[in-house]
């Protein structure tokens, strides 16, 4: 398990002044050195922490914004610098070598909007949710509350929905391989087959992450986790998604240096991050895309700017999570591993 990072802003440090300026610090932002603690910085500071744990299965919990603090000033302007590894430690560290590398720390807030809960809950949409708070049907601990914005803490809060209790589902991650004349939608005017038939009905609740055209086929995930759905398909998290495309015609790599350079179309920038041509022939050709980023019919409208006509287009890869033998019109759940690299890709 590759050893991940979690940033923690710890504000107004209350630390000892020197003659220096306030400053900015950022801390732990690569592995190839570690820096001291110069407590001049009276404003802001950003530290990366390193979590390691004796047990894989636990998972140390970093106490909040003044546990921290009192770290930090613990250390001292005095702090030595700690040498690491020349190259980064896979699956042990290097400051405790019977322990695991604990993957994703996450700095949240303990309190989320009423709405949010209720939605993760299954009871509606956020929408749908906001408009169950206002008619005054929710209560938080013995409470009736009819104001949007109100937060609670699931962990400790009591709420209610006309008198009963309230409790988030479980998060539940599932890969489907799409079939050619499925609609990625929750209802269809022309009544075509849709996304969601393809599960059992205890599962009928959840969306999918990103979509592929009615036309297309291959490997879509679905979830009812709303922050794992924004992380694979926006593009700062740079989830990589591969393609294998069927055209018309031969294509060479040099018909296809433009993917890569970039294509203008509808003023948008269409770019591939890489591709391969697996099989060129002259009546076919099959190409391996890879996209970081998901346009509108983005793989389509390359191609055709570049003069060919998609005969299949099929999704084989969404970060690790891989397509494999899956059958069409198939789903299966995802694993530990796959969520939590995909929750934490770069």
């Amino acid at each position: 398990m590759n050893p991940l990072k979690s940033s923690l802003a710890i504000s107004d440090l209350d630390a000892a002044k020197t003659g220096n300026r306030p400053a900015r610090y950022l801390f732990g932002k690569t592995l190839k050195a570690w820096y001291r603690f110069r407590p001049s910085c009276t404003r802001q500071a950003e530290i990366t922490i390193y979590v390691t744990t004796s047990k894989p299965q636990g998972l140390r919990k970093i106490g909040r914004q003044t546990e921290c603090h009192e770290a930090l000033r613990a250390r001292g302007c005095a702090q030595k610098a700690r040498p690491v590894e020349r190259r980064r430690p896979r699956y042990r560290s290097a400051q405790d070598p019977g322990g695991e590398l604990v993957s994703p720390v996450h700095f949240v807030q303990s309190k989320v909007r009423l709405q949010k809960h209720l939605a993760e809950a299954g009871m509606g949409s956020r929408r749908a949710c906001e408009e169950i708070i206002t008619a005054g049907r929710v209560t938080i601990n013995g409470r009736r509350v009819n104001q949007l914005g109100t937060c609670v803490d699931p962990a400790t809060d009591e709420v209610k929905l006309d008198g009963r209790v309230v409790r988030p589902l479980p998060k539940i991650y599932l890969a489907v391989n799409k079939p050619r004349g499925c609609v990625c939608s929750r209802k269809d005017e022309d009544n075509r087959p849709l996304l969601s038939d393809l599960l059992p009905s205890e599962h009928r609740n959840l969306f999918h992450v990103g979509r592929l055209d009615w036309d297309s086929e291959g490997l879509i995930l679905m979830t009812n986790d709303g922050d794992f759905a924004l992380h694979v398909t926006h593009p700062r998290y740079q989830v990589l998604k591969i393609y294998e495309v069927d055209v018309d015609g031969a294509a060479t790599a040099a018909a296809l240096a433009p993917l890569e350079r970039g294509i203008w179309d509808k003023g948008d920038m269409l770019r591939a991050k890489r591709f391969r041509v697996q099989r060129s022939r002259p009546a076919a050709s099959v190409i391996e895309i890879e996209l970081t980023e998901g346009k509108n019919r983005e793989v389509r409208r390359m191609m055709s700017a570049l003069g060919f006509k998609v005969r299949r287009l099929r999704r084989v890869r969404i970060g690790p999570v891989r397509l494999g033998c899956l059958q069409v019109a198939n789903w299966r759940s995802l694993t530990a591993t796959e969520v939590r690299l995909l929750l934490h890709s770069v």
